[in-house]
C-alpha cells in the first residue's frame, strides 16, 4: 500500500503532468481544436503545481541539514544534478532540431539553451534559479516583514504584466516566463506545506481553476494581451487547487488507481522531456496531421484520441528507460 504521507503530492503530480500531455498532445493532429483551446486556460495549474511541490519535498530535505554548511552543500548538489538533466536533454533537442545552414554561436544560446529549445525547457530554467536562491527564500520567509514586502513586489509585478505585458522591456519579452521572481509566490506556499503552516482550505476550492477561463475573457474583452502563467487567477487558483488538494485526506484503496498515481507521480520529469519528441516525431507526418481534418465529427473526439496516444508511447518509453541503463543517465 502506497505511503499516505506521499499519495497526495503524487496525486497532483499525477494530475499535474497528465494535463501538461494533454495540453501537448492536440498539436499532433492540428492546432485550431476548440476543446485545446478552452483545455489551455483550465489546466494552467499544472506547471505552479510542480513548482509547490518541488519547493515542498526541496523544504522537506533541506530543513534536515544541520549545519549551514550541510545546507548549502545540499542545495549546490541538487543544483548540479538539475543542470546535468538540463544540458543533455537540451544538447539533445539541440540536435534535433538545429538547423545548420544558419546556425551561429548566438542561436545557439538563445534558441536552444534559454528556455526555447524544447518544449518544457524554460522550466529547467526556471528550477535551476530557485535552486539557486534558495537558501535567500528560506530567510525571506522566515522574516514576516521581507515575506510582506516581497509578496507587495510580486503582487505589483503580476499586475503590470497583465495591464502592460505588450509594453514590457525587450529584455523581459525575450525572457518569457523564466524570471524566478516570477515564480516565488509558489516556493512560499511549499516551503509553508512542508512546514505546516497553510491554513486548511477546504476541497471545494480545487474549482477556482474555472476562474481562469473569466479572467482571460475579460483580459480579451479590453484586449489585453497576456502571459500564459503570469495573471493573477492563474497564481491564486493555482494555489487554491494545490494546497486544498494536498490537504485533503485521500482514501484511495484501489491497487491499479493507487499504482497509477505512483507510476505517473514519480516520473514526471520523463513525461515532460519525453512527450515534446512524440509529438515532434508524430506531427512531422502529413498524413496523421490531416486524418482529423477530414471528420467533423473525429475532429471533437481528436484531443482525446490524441491524448491517449500520445500518453501510451510516452509511458512505454518512461518503462523502457526505467527498466534499463538510461535510468541513470536520463533520469
Amino acid at each position: 500500500m502506497k505511503n499516505d504521507r506521499l499519495l497526495n503530492p503524487d496525486f497532483i503530480k499525477a494530475i499535474s503532468i497528465l494535463g501538461v500531455v494533454f495540453l501537448h498532445s492536440p498539436e499532433i493532429f492540428t492546432s485550431s481544436n476548440p476543446v485545446k483551446f478552452h483545455s489551455q486556460e483550465i489546466l494552467r495549474f499544472c506547471v505552479p503545481c510542480f513548482i509547490i511541490l518541488w519547493a515542498y519535498f526541496f523544504e522537506k530535505s533541506y530543513s534536515k541539514a544541520i549545519s549551514l554548511n550541510d545546507k548549502l552543500l545540499y542545495t549546490k548538489k541538487r543544483f548540479i544534478s538539475l543542470f546535468k538533466l538540463y544540458f543533455v536533454y537540451s544538447t539533445f533537442y539541440f540536435f534535433l532540431t538545429v538547423n545548420w545552414n544558419t546556425i551561429t554561436l548566438q542561436k545557439v544560446i538563445t534558441s536552444h539553451y534559454l528556455g526555447y529549445g524544447f518544449t518544457g525547457q524554460y522550466f529547467f530554467i526556471i528550477l535551476l534559479q530557485l535552486i539557486m536562491f534558495f537558501p535567500i527564500f528560506k530567510y525571506f520567509y522566515s522574516k514576516r516583514i521581507l515575506l510582506i514586502l516581497l509578496t507587495i513586489i510580486v503582487s505589483i509585478i503580476y499586475t503590470y504584466y497583465t495591464l502592460f505585458f505588450k509594453s514590457l522591456p525587450v529584455l523581459l519579452s525575450k525572457l518569457g516566463d523564466t524570471p524566478f521572481i516570477l515564480w516565488v509566490p509558489y516556493v512560499f506556499v511549499g516551503v509553508g506545506l512542508a512546514k505546516n503552516e497553510i491554513i486548511k482550505i477546504p476541497l471545494i476550492f480545487i474549482l477556482s481553476i474555472f476562474l481562469v477561463p473569466a479572467e482571460w475573457y475579460i483580459l480579451n474583452i479590453f484586449n489585453l494581451s497576456h502571459s500564459g502563467y503570469i495573471t493573477p487567477m492563474v497564481l491564486l487558483s493555482s494555489i487554491l487547487f494545490c494546497v486544498s488538494l494536498a490537504q485533503f485526506k485521500l482514501n484511495i484503496r484501489n491497487k491499479l488507481v493507487l499504482n497509477s498515481i505512483d507510476f505517473f507521480g514519480q516520473n514526471t520529469l520523463l513525461f515532460f522531456v519525453i512527450n515534446p519528441l512524440v509529438v515532434v516525431l508524430i506531427s512531422s507526418n502529413i498524413e496523421y496531421r490531416t486524418l482529423f481534418t477530414e471528420s467533423i465529427i473525429l475532429n471533437i473526439f481528436e484531443p482525446l484520441i490524441s491524448f491517449i496516444l500520445l500518453l501510451l508511447i510516452c509511458s512505454i518509453v518512461t518503462y523502457v528507460i526505467k527498466k534499463t541503463k538510461l535510468k541513470g543517465f536520463l533520469y
